[in-house]
């Protein structure tokens, strides 16, 4: 009888023990997101900044950067980002009319493990119709970011 217990007893310690060292191995790697975006527009070049986020205890290396609609990144890459850190990744493209009728942008972020982070960055509908307004101007060069400008309903040939 005595035997059963003491065997019963290790059982649970083992088991216990295989569930925190899998509860650790899968919290030892990195866990790489996109956090957060903004669209800008400076002068007659339209601008897209995007955060990554490192939430995981490992290190990761970001290879590359593209973005369906404004190409490849013009951030300096490769870069190594540490445990719970973050890095900017900049997309610069010639605004053009045909910009104006993007809501959804695709970012591909190629990680040193052989993976790619892919994300979709939404506009909003007043984004979109502030950066038809910007387009349809392109006056200035001072950078003005599309969330603080004041929004302007489309005209009919915007329609």
């Amino acid at each position: 009888m005595l035997t059963y217990l003491f065997s019963g007893l290790a059982l649970m310690t083992s088991l216990a023990s295989l569930w925190v060292s899998v509860l650790t191995y899968r919290m030892a790697g990195p866990k790489v997101a996109l956090d957060s975006h903004n669209f800008t527009l400076l002068g007659s070049e339209l601008w897209l900044k995007v955060k990554i986020v490192n939430a995981g205890k490992g290190e990761i290396d970001i290879d590359g950067a593209t973005c369906d609609l404004l190409g490849s990144t013009v951030t300096a890459l490769p870069h190594r980002m540490k445990s719970a850190s973050s890095h900017s990744v900049e997309f610069h493209a010639p605004a053009d009319r045909s910009l104006g009728r993007a809501g959804l942008v695709t970012v591909n972020i190629g990680l040193g493990n052989g993976r790619t982070l892919t994300a979709q960055v939404r506009m909003t509908g007043m984004e979109q119709a502030e950066l038809r307004r910007y387009l349809s101007n392109l006056q200035g060069s001072a950078p003005r970011s599309l969330q603080s400008a004041t929004w302007l309903p489309p005209s009919q040939e915007e329609l």
